[in-house]
């Protein structure tokens, strides 16, 4: 009987732990980058909130600095339109660093223990991982050409 188990010797170890450490290095750059997202997205709501209750003089204040780049929006609507868009993406990319996190684990136990299940879970999570970005990638290509129009007919409308 043929044993169909590999085992993963010598470079393809050194190569799986360069690759988890890498994969390591960018799931945290990227988990910083969710963090700085939310934090945005909660400053930006907290704004609006306190925009929204706030006496007619600062409301004032911050209209008339808007005024010249946006003359027919409200200042508290663009503050929650900013809110909106980046708890999104940052709520969006939770899984993507969740996936690249699990990659990079996967690929040390690979090049530590290996053998061919360990090499399976790497694959496998790497695989969902690409399979997230592209989704993702393919959403936001979708999202910026449903944005176009949408933009060009809110500008005709303003110049009316």
């Amino acid at each position: 009987m043929e044993d169909n188990n590999f085992f993963l010797k010598g470079e393809a170890s050194n190569q799986l732990r360069s690759i988890g450490r890498w994969t390591t290095f960018f799931a945290i750059l990227q988990l910083i980058g969710v963090i700085f997202m939310l934090l945005v997205g909660v400053c930006c709501f907290i704004c609006g909130i306190v925009l929204s209750i706030a006496s007619g003089e600062i409301a004032e204040a911050i209209a008339s600095a808007f005024a010249d780049q946006y003359p027919s929006v409200s200042p508290i609507a663009i503050i929650w339109i900013y809110a909106l868009v980046y708890l999104i993406f940052g709520g969006l990319y939770i899984p993507y660093t969740i996936y690249l996190f699990r990659a990079s684990k996967s690929a040390r136990e690979a090049s530590e223990n290996l053998t061919d299940h360990s090499a399976l879970d790497y694959l496998t999570a790497t695989k969902k991982f690409w399979r997230f970005y592209g989704i993702l990638v393919i959403c936001s290509i979708a999202f910026a050409l449903l944005c176009v129009p949408i933009v060009a007919f809110v500008a005709a409308a303003a110049s009316l």
